[in-house]
This record gives structure tokens, C-alpha cells and sequence, in this order.
């Protein structure tokens, strides 16, 4: 029977991506090769392989029996052709590396760029999801190693900490925020009064350095001022307000709970954290925007729309730049990030090679923490 390796991964494609244009896009085929691939497969076995429904392709049980024995024979291919390599001094094969996506963005190209420059016969797959999604893809093998959240529970796992990933509050540095009515937050007006030099922050909604807070008490000379500062700045030629803030350098958890968040989804583990630094402080952060998207966030962000927490490495170029500022949370917050790997999984030299380009990657990040302090 004729079985060919790359009809055989293109069936894996499928049946991890659901659809045969994804899988194509993927492999870097045409959809029509995709599909002549899986008739020759049915073909040759006499079975459906596949159930289309809708757009979705989902493996029938003959499917999932074939593709249970491809996996296995096809690993077991792939790290026999990278044990020859090895025995010319070569280092090549599949790594398949599974983390979040800010992970993937923020922290890994560098590394990345680095080891395909020293080991360019091997070749790296990156799935992106949450540390539950990673885990579980880990444990069932179709992932090699993860860079996740902890705490992991699954007792297959052999957990080795990576990295402690600061997080902060975010805002934006210069921003236009609308004009809303005081009360649509149920919140300290949002935007807060302009600073002026005469007033000072006061009670936990005094979120901004040097600024007073809506409905303090102002002198008559300071309402003076304002009123000559008011006539004397350009109108803007919409309903937007735009404004200079000083942020302080440090926010606790009731202050920061009194403005609109936008956070991170439910559900998410860095949400999971975030919530639970609000909670312990005995507050509940109101948030009227809920994403699943950092660069999202902090576009909503650097907008005027409301503050956020987020990883300090997913900001700390905006920061530089000037268009967001950060805040120490206080309580400090931290996530430990650790690297997942089966307890059982068989060294080969591209993994071998890749854990070794993390650890590099873990001890830059380390020296530039401590220098950071």
C-alpha cells in the first residue's frame, strides 16, 4: 500500500487546524493539493478520512485511528533522521515550541533569530494559546516544550522556572479622553482635573500626581487662573479634551479599582493573577473593556478609554517612546513563567539545542532585571 509521508501531514494538518484552507496556508500548498492528498489517502484505504461540516473538517474514526499511528511513526521518523544527522555533526529537525501569544511577540524573536542563525537545518513550529491549551497539547505530545503560566499541576510534566514577569499599570502619557458625564463610571471623573500648582492629590481616587480631584475645594484665585488657562487654550475641533498628565510611580489596588480598566478576558491566566491581586486588597476593578489582545489593549490605552495591568517586557518600548506611562503596582505583583517539557520525553539534539537557546534567554532576562533595580 502506498502511504506517503506528505499526504500523511497534510492529514495532521487538518485535523489540528479543522480546515483544509488553514492547512494549506500552513504547508504552503494549494487548497486543491490539499484535497488531491486526502482523496489518495482515501483512496488507497477505502475509507472516509475526513467529515466536512460546514467549513470544519473534523477526522472520522477511521481518520483518528490513522492519524494516532502517523503521529507516533512520524515522530519516531523525525528523530531518527535527526540521530544520522547527528553522526555528521549536523543539528536538525522539528522543535515544536507552544507558549502565549505576548510571550511569542515580546520576549522570543531575538532568541529565535539567534538559533535558526546556528542550527538553520532545523525547524521551529510555534502554537500560541493559554498555559491550559499548551499543557494539555504537552502532555499529549504534538508539543515538545511550553512556556507558560504557573502553577502546572499535571504530574506528566517536568516544570523548570523561566522567568518572573513583572506587572504594572499602564497609561497613556498624553491622551484625548471624552467628555463624558461624571457619573458614567460611577467612578472619579474621568478624565480627572487638570493639575494646578496650588492644588494637591487628595483620598484614594487622587490617582494622579499633582493633580486635584474632582470637586475638591479651590481657591478663588485658582478658579481665576483655571478660567484665564481655559479661555486661553486652543478648542478642540471635536468633543475631545486633550491634556499633559503626571502619573505617579506607584499605584495600589483601590485607586487603580476606581477608574475604567481594560483588562485582559475572563478566563485568562494573566487575568486570573490580576483579579487576585484586586481581591486580596479587598476591591473589585471595574472594567468596562474585556480582550484577549495585549496590542489591543494597550492601543485602547494609549486612546484615553482607561487604564490597564499588563506584563512590564509588552510595554516597556511604548514606555521608552513615550506614548504610555507605567506604575509600579503596590503591592509589587509578579507571575512566575516556567518551561513545561514531558518527564519522559526523549532528548533529541534540535531540542536538546532549542532548551539550551531558552536557558541563554532566561539568563539575559535575568541580568537585565537585576540591573533594572
Amino acid at each position: 500500500m502506498d502511504l506517503q509521508i506528505a499526504h500523511l501531514r497534510t492529514l495532521q494538518a487538518i485535523a489540528r487546524h479543522g480546515s483544509f484552507s488553514r492547512a494549506a496556508q500552513a504547508l504552503n500548498l494549494t487548497q486543491p493539493a490539499v484535497s488531491m492528498q486526502v482523496r489518495h489517502l482515501e483512496r488507497a484505504l477505502g475509507l472516509p478520512l475526513l467529515e466536512r461540516v460546514g467549513k470544519r473538517a473534523f477526522p472520522t474514526r477511521a481518520g483518528q485511528l490513522l492519524l494516532t499511528h502517523a503521529d507516533r511513526a512520524l515522530r519516531d521518523l523525525e528523530a531518527g533522521v535527526e540521530r544520522v544527522q547527528g553522526l555528521r555533526g549536523v543539528v536538525a529537525g522539528r522543535v515544536r515550541l507552544g507558549t502565549s501569544a505576548s510571550i511569542s511577540i515580546y520576549l522570543l524573536p531575538p532568541a529565535l533569530r539567534r538559533f535558526r542563525a546556528r542550527y538553520p537545518e532545523t525547524e521551529i513550529v510555534i502554537v500560541t494559546g493559554n498555559a491550559a491549551e499548551i499543557t494539555r497539547a504537552i502532555v499529549a505530545n504534538t508539543l515538545d516544550v511550553g512556556i507558560v503560566s504557573l502553577p502546572v499541576r499535571e504530574r506528566e510534566l517536568a516544570v523548570t522556572p523561566f522567568f518572573r514577569d513583572e506587572l504594572v499599570a499602564i497609561a497613556a502619557t498624553e491622551w484625548a479622553a471624552p467628555t463624558w458625564p461624571a457619573t458614567k463610571w460611577g467612578a472619579p471623573t474621568w478624565p480627572p482635573t487638570p493639575p494646578t500648582r496650588s492644588s494637591r492629590p487628595s483620598g484614594a481616587g487622587a490617582l494622579l500626581d499633582n493633580a486635584g480631584t474632582a470637586g475638591a475645594p479651590t481657591s478663588s484665585s485658582t478658579r481665576s487662573a483655571a478660567a484665564r488657562q481655559s479661555r486661553a487654550a486652543p478648542r478642540s475641533r471635536d468633543r475631545f479634551t486633550s491634556s499633559r498628565r503626571r502619573w505617579p510611580k506607584t499605584v495600589d489596588a483601590p485607586t487603580l479599582a476606581g477608574y475604567p480598566l481594560i483588562l485582559f478576558e475572563a478566563g485568562a491566566t494573566l487575568r486570573r493573577v490580576i483579579d487576585g491581586w484586586f481581591h486580596r486588597a479587598g476591591v473589585a476593578p471595574r472594567s468596562p473593556m474585556d480582550l484577549g489582545n495585549t496590542e489591543a489593549i494597550k492601543k485602547m490605552v494609549e486612546a484615553g478609554l482607561g487604564l490597564s495591568v499588563t506584563s512590564w517586557f509588552s510595554v516597556k518600548s511604548e514606555v521608552r517612546s513615550g506614548t504610555l506611562t507605567a506604575m509600579r503596582l503596590t503591592p509589587a505583583l509578579e507571575r512566575q513563567i516556567g518551561l513545561v517539557r514531558r518527564r519522559d520525553k526523549p532528548n533529541t539534539p534540535a531540542l536538546d539545542a532549542f532548551v539550551a537557546a531558552l536557558e541563554d534567554l532566561r539568563r539575559s532576562l535575568e541580568t537585565r532585571r537585576r540591573r533594572a533595580r
